[in-house]
């Protein structure tokens, strides 16, 4: 392959590096330009080059590279726009703690569980506590910043070292009314709930992961309308599927390809150890106008 300079010598191109579209005053003007680096030259001599400078070897290639740099474009523009909100108990990774009794620390249903059916987790629970608080007062709508900050002083309280946080695909005003959904999530709601006790490993076990899921299950079936039918639920319970790394991930993939326009699902993860920016990559292959919560 090679290419032409302003000399009208040509030069070998060993490789088209990259892609970009200049943009001039004039619209006529505005055209692609390749980084070539040229056979036999150092990366520190390589050079932006028109179309026009490049013979129909190099042109081919440079196009394909101009393909592939506008899918990867497209795709991270894609991923930006997915509707992806989650909730976790600390910074990046989800840490447990332990609550022995929910209805006496956070005024929760119960649920069955080892804590004489009382236990739950601390970042769960209390944001439980709140959501059904606020459906008691319908006329006052809390902000997302203002569940934050109410989850923080209630774990506090009790106390447990829990920082809530949240994170979004979508630049998001936090002081705008919080929900689990938005008005435009018409079409169903679905939901994944993974509930981890780790039974059997001693140095790890916890009691309150499969109350979280029933918690949350109660919740959203009696208070947001899911139905029982669009729940999947996975805990280490011997009842329901063992909640393994690839029973998640395939439940979330499963969970994905049926959701339609303007769908909403729910992910609920109560545990150890979860990686909130690798349980979001799951996500990116959802429809734009279908709604995801993540709570981890």
């Amino acid at each position: 392959m090679s290419a032409k300079n302003n000399d009208l010598e040509e030069y070998e191109v060993e490789k088209v590096v990259d892609h970009r579209y200049r943009k001039t005053a004039f619209p006529d003007g505005s055209h692609d330009e390749y980084l070539i680096k040229w056979k036999g030259y150092p990366s520190s001599e390589n050079t932006w080059e028109p179309e026009s400078n490049l013979n129909p070897s190099a042109l081919a290639e440079a196009r394909t590279v101009k393909w592939t740099t506008e899918q990867f474009e497209n795709t991270k523009s894609d991923e930006l726009r997915k509707d992806v909100l989650c909730i976790s108990a600390c910074n990046d990774c989800a840490t447990a703690a332990d609550v022995p009794n929910v209805k006496k620390s956070f005024k929760l249903p119960d649920a069955a569980g080892k804590f004489g059916g009382h236990g739950g987790g601390a970042c769960c629970s209390s944001l439980l506590s709140i959501l059904y608080a606020d459906e008691k007062v319908p006329e006052e709508d809390l902000s997302f910043k203002e569940i934050i900050w109410k989850m923080r002083k209630t774990l506090i309280k009790d106390p447990y070292r829990q920082i809530p946080q949240m994170s979004s695909m979508n630049p998001i005003d936090v002081n705008a009314k919080f929900d689990l959904f938005p008005d435009t999530a018409t079409g169903t709601k679905r939901a994944v709930m993974v509930g981890v006790n780790y039974v059997g490993d001693e140095d790890n076990e916890l009691s309150g992961s499969h109350n979280d899921v029933l918690n949350m299950k109660r919740y959203i079936q009696e208070v947001r309308g899911f139905e029982e039918e669009n729940i999947v639920i996975l805990m280490d319970d011997g009842k329901h599927t063992n909640p393994t790394k690839k029973n998640i991930i395939h439940a979330c993939k499963k969970v994905i390809r049926q959701a339609e326009e303007n769908d909403a699902i729910l992910f609920l993860y109560s545990g150890k150890y979860i990686k909130v920016t690798s349980s979001c990559l799951l996500w990116n292959s959802v429809l734009r106008s279908t709604k995801v919560f993540l709570i981890v």
